[in-house]
């Protein structure tokens, strides 16, 4: 989807999941395809950690079509490690769905040798794959069987869809996870269907049915298991807000919600608590890249936070037969406010995070020691702005 945290790839190869099945050659032609990969992908059991939430309550003959999908194999190692590597490069840092300290510790359970207790849906895995694609090596793309990015994020998209559709997953926080992960996906440009509307819908939906919206409300308990689901439902819900600003930014549509659903200062600062936890247990970036992430993150919520009124007075017409060519006295004023909100955001913004040439970029990073990404990241929030 043009202007989110990743950048999205155009395909054709593919229709958005199992409703629009498009003719990808014979039943042999797809079975020498699938059997070109065997060498480069396991099994989703060789990774401990990955798990299939309903399994035992699906048909054996969904079970065999997922598989001959390649929907239940990840890549082999090293090439598997490309994929997780790039996602918390590029897009982790705002869209911090998944705890990376937690993540990384599950990751490496197959190197160790050591079992853990906690477990990653393969529905959620799979979206991961899907979009961090497109910033994998382009020779990891070619291991893998692929000719183009294009043709691999179609692949890796439309097998995640499958989980999705075919209810390998009941668990609602995975399914709220991996929706928001698949607003990425870019449809053929023949195409009427609006996929990343429906998945932002979808994971907004699920968000609320888990109180995601609402945990403020809730007094706050001393057992660890429930803090951690809360602490997860808290990145969830702060990430549905912020794609829930970005998405209609970008594609022109009236958010899903507004300032009158839901308390946007009530859990700000949790939040951000919740990520400097990460700062030491990252394996992409160094504590100081980390810090500055962590802190872009926190003014990045400012921004989606003063979008919330402004996207409401400039994306108004999608229900009205016709728009007016003059603002009313009242509107006019909340305009004047919007405007007044956005440069009080631009003034505290560039203040903590002021925007660099290129040509400055290079000293920049050795001085303070930060991540080339660090940079990248920065000026997509102020693109955004």
């Amino acid at each position: 989807m043009p202007g989110l945290p990743w950048e999205s790839i155009n395909s054709s190869t593919f229709a958005s999941g199992t409703d629009q099945e498009v003719d990808s050659g014979s039943w042999l032609s797809r079975r020498a395809h699938a059997g070109s990969h065997v060498a480069s992908t396991v099994i989703y059991s060789h990774l401990r950690f990955l798990t299939i939430g309903n399994l035992h309550k699906i048909p054996s003959q969904d079970v065999n079509y997922l598989e001959f999908q390649g929907c239940l194999h990840v890549p082999a190692r090293p090439m598997l490690d490309d994929f997780v590597e790039q996602y918390y490069l590029h897009i982790h840092p705002l869209i911090p769905l998944i705890d990376e300290g937690e993540f990384w510790d599950m990751y490496s359970q197959t190197e160790r040798g050591v079992a853990s207790n906690d477990t990653m849906s393969l529905l959620l895995f799979q979206t991961m794959l899907f979009s961090s694609c497109t910033f994998v090596p382009y020779e990891t793309i070619k291991k893998l069987g692929y000719s183009s990015l294009k043709t691999a994020r179609a692949a890796f998209y439309r097998r995640a869809k499958l989980l999705y559709d075919m209810d390998t997953e009941s668990s609602l926080l995975p399914l709220a996870q991996s929706a928001l992960l698949l607003i990425a996906w870019v449809p053929p440009c023949n195409s009427t269907h609006i996929p990343y509307r429906m998945w932002l819908g979808r994971a907004i939906q699920h968000a609320k049915s888990l109180n995601a919206d609402r945990l403020d409300t809730v007094p706050a308990l001393s057992d660890t298991a429930t803090k951690k689901h809360h602490r997860a439902l808290r990145r969830l819900w702060w990430c549905c807000v912020s794609l829930d600003r970005i998405s209609p930014l970008c594609t022109r549509f009236n958010p899903y919600i507004t300032r009158e659903s839901c308390r946007f200062e009530a859990n700000k600062s949790l939040i951000i608590s919740d990520l400097e936890g990460e700062v030491y247990r990252s394996n992409v970036y160094n504590p100081t890249s980390k810090k500055r992430l962590v802190g872009l993150f926190k003014v990045y919520i400012d921004l989606t936070i003063v979008l919330t009124d402004l996207l409401t007075l400039v994306y108004p017409f999608e229900d009205l037969l016709w728009s007016r060519h003059w603002p009313t006295q009242e509107e006019d004023a909340k305009i004047q406010q919007c405007e007044a909100a956005m440069k009080g955001w631009f003034v505290r913004a560039s203040t903590k995070f002021p925007a660099v040439k290129e040509a400055r970029q290079t000293t920049l990073n050795k001085r303070h020691d930060l991540h080339k990404s660090v940079m990248l990241h920065i000026n997509l929030m102020y693109i955004y702005y």
